[in-house]
């Protein structure tokens, strides 16, 4: 089984343009968005962890769009808005 360091991915998937792009697949591994698994103080991600991150951000027409987020509003600020 193939694995790739984080370094690894970044370079074969994310926008080379991104100021940080190992800190942001560390930030979505934490919170359990991608898989991968951590050995020590390493992440490592496999063949199928790096598919299932492409395919998880793939867009593909005529898929229905994220629903909008509700608004919430304060007392304070909900003040300005018109009813």
């Amino acid at each position: 089984m193939k694995t790739f360091s984080l370094e690894e991915v970044a370079a074969q998937v994310l926008p080379a343009e991104w100021k940080d792009p190992v800190g942001w697949l560390q930030r979505h591994l934490r919170r359990g968005e991608i898989s991968g698994y951590k050995l020590g103080h390493t992440w490592r991600m496999t063949e199928a962890d790096v598919e299932a991150l492409i395919d998880r951000h793939r867009n593909r027409p005529g898929a229905p769009a994220a629903p909008p987020r509700p608004l919430s509003f304060t007392r304070t600020s909900s003040r300005g808005v018109a009813s």
